[in-house]
């Protein structure tokens, strides 16, 4: 029996003008939404989860831009972000920026009630002394006792 030549070869490779088969086509579906104002508590493995799931899919790039630019928070115990911090200084996952950012972030500022005891100190002339180098205020401020 006589072998193929390469051109009949490549010529049989594939019908040109064949439609694609379909992939299995999934059907939309409407999701059920939380009222406005509403939270819902969820674990953590959960939410990792459903990252997981959106990166399979080829999406996390398209979802982590939507979240971003519709301004999405999460709001997080502060147990879970020790546990957190306390997972990437353990397995030494703080070498990179986003580690690193992990260990060392702390909360954005004073919440609202302490805002009252902020602004007495400032009143009273309580000293704001020099911070850290990677303090991004520069400053630390004073503790009025007794308030």
């Amino acid at each position: 029996m006589k072998k193929p030549t390469r051109a009949r070869a490549k010529g049989r490779a594939k019908a040109s003008g064949r439609k694609q088969k379909a992939r299995n086509p999934v059907e939309r579906v409407i999701p059920t939404r939380l009222p406005p104002n509403a939270s819902f508590v969820m674990g953590l493995h959960d939410v990792i989860k459903v990252v997981k799931m959106i990166e399979q899919h080829d999406q996390l790039a398209s979802f982590t831009r939507k979240m971003k630019n519709e301004k999405a928070e999460v709001r997080i115990s502060a147990h879970t972000v020790n546990l957190v911090k306390d997972f990437v200084a353990e397995k030494r996952l703080h070498r990179n920026a986003i580690g690193k950012h992990i260990v060392n972030a702390r909360h954005k500022g004073p919440p609202a009630d302490t805002e009252i005891r902020t602004s007495i100190a400032v009143a009273t002339g309580a000293v704001a002394s020099k911070g850290r180098d990677d303090d991004p205020n520069q400053c630390i401020m004073g503790r009025v006792e007794g308030v």
